[in-house]
């Protein structure tokens, strides 16, 4: 008789590990990934979700090669690199488009969302399609504490760097100096005529 129960519990087992590496396996395909991502020999410090979708984007990892010599072809090219000069600077009586994006943020976080990335990449698109137009980036009104305006300067730098990355030279970026969006979590994007 305890011959035949040790069979069952063994079985038993069997059948409960299977069900939990199961199980974990499943829920492990759920899980988003901080990692680091090289888009144009740049680092970028992403959240991928397990099928390789970029979720958010933190930013640039400027030490990711620290000690290390990047060597490059001829060929190669650094978008952020070449992309020198100033921004756009709009005249006094400038006009928008109609079109709007809005660049929407999670409380006190810049990194990009999967909705601002695809709202930027809805811009890069009109952009490429329209070479003579410009794209300005209207902050929000930020409080004024040190840590709001660190947070604000750190959102504009995440758009900015995802523009410059997807090939939109400074000269076709605009800052407003004039916030117009009264959300702390809301940037927006318009078109300049």
């Amino acid at each position: 008789m305890d011959f035949v129960i040790n069979i069952i519990m063994k079985k038993i087992t069997q059948l409960l590990l299977i069900f939990l590496t199961s199980y974990s396996a499943i829920c492990a395909q759920d899980k988003v990934r901080t990692t680091v991502i090289l888009y144009n020999v740049t680092p970028l410090k992403v959240d991928l979700a397990p099928d390789g979708t970029i979720v958010n984007i933190h930013g640039k990892e400027d030490d990711y090669f620290k000690g290390y010599t990047l060597v490059k072809n001829a060929d190669s090219e650094d978008i952020l690199a070449n992309s020198d000069g100033a921004f756009y600077m709009p005249s006094k009586d400038f006009t928008v488009a109609p079109k709007a994006l809005n660049l929407d943020y999670r409380s006190d976080l810049a990194l990009l969302s999967s909705k601002a990335i695809s709202a930027i990449d809805e811009s890069v698109a009109y952009l490429s399609a329209n070479p003579s137009q410009k794209v300005m980036i209207t902050p929000y009104k930020s409080s004024g504490t040190s840590d709001q305006l660190l947070l604000l300067d750190n959102r504009i730098k995440t758009v900015l760097m995802y523009l410059e990355i997807k090939g939109i030279a400074k000269n076709r970026i605009a800052l407003n100096g004039e916030p117009q969006s009264t959300n702390p979590n809301q940037m927006i994007l318009t078109f300049l005529k």
